[in-house]
């Protein structure tokens, strides 16, 4: 059993990949490079209660808590990386207590033919949004977390990630089916 993973959080806002990093966003989802020192992010407006999340939304790699660090060492380097952050508002504010969650497992499992996609042009590019995913579970074997090589930025976990995330809080996940 499967699930895309997915946040909320108490407001509407997006912690944003900044411009500040070495490599540019969508090399930073293709990166499987544990060289980086730091990932940089953008917000509008840092509070306390950013702490108090365990995922935040974004606009790039994930960023996910100490908490999620500690639950999931055993998959660094294996599965997954954890870069630290640095996520700096308009008024100067630095916060860097989150980590760039980076998944280095990534399959070309969407199944075309049983998923409801569908495509549309913006300028030159063509994108695709899926409405309702379904995985190839043969491509995939007994992967706990992975993501999607035809859609960058769907990170997909396993029953067991699903159940440890959910003692966590800003998780949340969407059922796969096969």
């Amino acid at each position: 059993m499967f699930f895309k993973m997915q946040e909320f959080y108490y407001k509407d806002i997006y912690f944003c990949y900044s411009d500040k990093n070495a490599i540019s966003y969508v090399d930073a989802l293709k990166s499987t490079s544990s060289k980086i020192d730091n990932m940089y992010y953008d917000v509008d407006c840092l509070d306390d209660i950013v702490n108090q999340y365990d995922i935040l939304p974004t606009l790039g790699l994930p960023l996910v808590s100490q908490r999620f660090f500690d639950l999931f060492k055993d998959k660094l380097g294996k599965e997954i990386n954890l870069i630290p952050a640095v996520i700096m508002d308009s008024e100067g504010r630095v916060n860097s207590h989150f980590y760039a969650l980076q998944v280095l497992t990534c399959y070309e499992c969407v199944d075309f033919v049983r998923s409801h996609i569908s495509y549309k042009n913006y300028g030159n590019r063509l994108w695709m949004t899926i409405k309702n995913l379904i995985i190839d579970m043969n491509k995939v074997g007994s992967a706990s977390i992975f993501s999607l090589k035809e859609k960058h930025g769907y990170i997909i976990v396993n029953n067991t990630v699903k159940e440890q995330c959910e003692k966590l809080k800003g998780f949340e996940f969407k059922y796969i089916s096969e």
